[in-house]
């Protein structure tokens, strides 16, 4: 599998498609916080996967190389390219139960490897482009949505929240879907604020947040030219007392 030239591409696959020479991207997973405001979450083992537009991969090993660095230097690369000689319809039978499961992760319109895959991925992505045709079946994918309007409510509200309010964000499942090898969770987010000083506490909902969050927002920036104000003249006062 060593020296994966345009030459050898062309032997195994027909031709050297256009993204051989892109990077295989990282995914980042979600922090905590962000997590919270996952609208829905799919999951399904029956799904069609566009191999093509896969950009990355969960595997840190992986990401970084470019897809034809991949087809050289992959570990296991040189067995599965082997099983692809010997049995390519595995990548283009609808009916085949991928085992173990090739898994991918959505993210926004970006889809990523995940926790198993990422050979037989890359010589999907060009065995299938060479077909003209770019989706494999009977895949495992996670997908979530998030609500990145109400977190930029909530990143805009934790800068003005200051040591006075404790501020966070959870989240509630309200419902599911589901059916034969495939489910999707819904849930509704509400940012929680505590008041230390007066022992209060309460939440907005997104519409509430957004009401809410110019008026605190003038508030603060009130506050803080006043305070800036008042330090300034302290400072002058000082400067003019005699010595």
């Amino acid at each position: 599998v060593l020296g994966m030239n345009d030459d050898a591409i062309r032997e195994l696959f027909g031709q050297v498609p256009y993204f051989v020479d892109q990077i295989i991207e990282k995914y980042e997973p979600l922090d905590e916080i962000v997590r919270q405001f996952i609208t829905s979450s799919y999951w399904s083992d029956q799904a069609s996967i566009n191999l093509v537009d896969v950009c990355g991969t969960a595997h840190s090993d992986y990401a970084g190389m470019t897809w034809r660095e991949f087809l050289s230097k992959g570990r296991r690369m040189e067995g599965n390219i082997g099983a692809f000689k010997r049995n390519p319809n595995y990548y283009t039978d609808a009916a085949i139960k991928r085992l173990p499961s090739m898994h991918f992760l959505r993210q926004g319109s970006k889809t990523f490897i995940g926790e198993d895959g990422n050979h037989r991925t890359c010589i999907g992505k060009l065995y299938l482009y060479s077909l003209g045709h770019a989706y494999i079946h009977q895949v495992t994918l996670i997908e979530n949505s998030i609500d990145w309007p109400f977190y930029e409510l909530y990143r805009r509200l934790d800068a003005v929240a200051g040591e006075k309010w404790h501020i966070s964000a959870r989240r509630e499942s309200t419902r599911r879907e589901d059916g034969p090898g495939w489910k999707r969770d819904f849930f509704e987010t509400n940012v929680q604020v505590v008041d230390r000083a007066q022992r209060s506490q309460w939440s907005w909902n997104r519409e509430q947040l957004d009401a809410e969050l110019p008026e605190l927002e003038a508030v603060s920036r009130k506050s803080h030219r006043n305070t800036l104000l008042s330090r300034l003249f302290r400072c002058r006062r000082s400067a003019q007392e005699p010595i």
